[in-house]
C-alpha cells in the first residue's frame, strides 16, 4: 500500500533541482536526496541577478561553483574501490565542502543574500552522491 510505513524505497538517491515541495513529496521514494549540480550552477545566476549582480560577475561565479561541485567519480564498470581512491575522494569532497562555505561567505560580503542562501540551503546535498559511493565502497558508471 503506497505511503505505508513498511514501504521500501525504490532507489538510494534521488536527485532533484531542489524544489522543496518536489523533493518533500518524493522524499520517501529514496533514502537519500541529492541536489543537481547543473541545476545549482544555472539557478545561480537567477539569484544573482535578483541580487544585483553584473552579467559578468554572476558567469564568473558560475564558474567558480561549476569547478567547485565538479567532483566526478571514475567511469570504470562496477567494481570495488580501493583504499587510497576512497581517501582521495574524501579529501575531494571535504575541500569541496570547505570552498563551498567560502564561496558563501564571499556572497554574503559582497550583498548577494539570495545567491549566499540558496547555495547555504543546498550545501548538504551537493556530495550526496560521493557519501553513497564511499560508503558502498562500489565505483559504477
Amino acid at each position: 500500500m503506497p505511503g505505508s510505513a513498511d514501504e521500501k524505497p525504490l532507489a538510494k538517491v534521488l536527485v532533484s533541482d531542489g524544489e522543496p515541495q518536489l523533493a518533500e513529496c518524493l522524499a520517501r521514494l529514496a533514502n537519500s536526496a541529492q541536489r543537481c549540480h547543473w541545476h545549482m550552477v544555472h539557478q545561480l545566476d537567477y539569484k544573482m541577478w535578483k541580487d544585483g549582480a553584473a552579467k559578468d560577475d554572476r558567469r564568473q561565479m558560475q564558474k567558480l561553483l561549476a569547478g567547485t561541485i565538479g567532483i566526478e567519480l571514475p567511469a570504470e564498470d562496477v567494481e570495488t574501490v580501493s583504499e587510497i581512491d576512497k581517501l582521495e575522494l574524501e579529501i575531494r569532497a571535504r575541500d569541496a565542502q570547505e570552498e563551498i562555505e567560502k564561496l558563501i561567505r564571499q556572497f554574503r560580503v559582497r550583498g548577494y543574500k539570495k545567491a549566499a542562501e540558496y547555495i547555504d540551503n543546498a550545501k548538504s546535498k551537493l556530495f550526496t552522491y560521493i557519501h553513497f559511493w564511499l560508503s558502498c565502497g562500489l565505483v559504477s558508471p
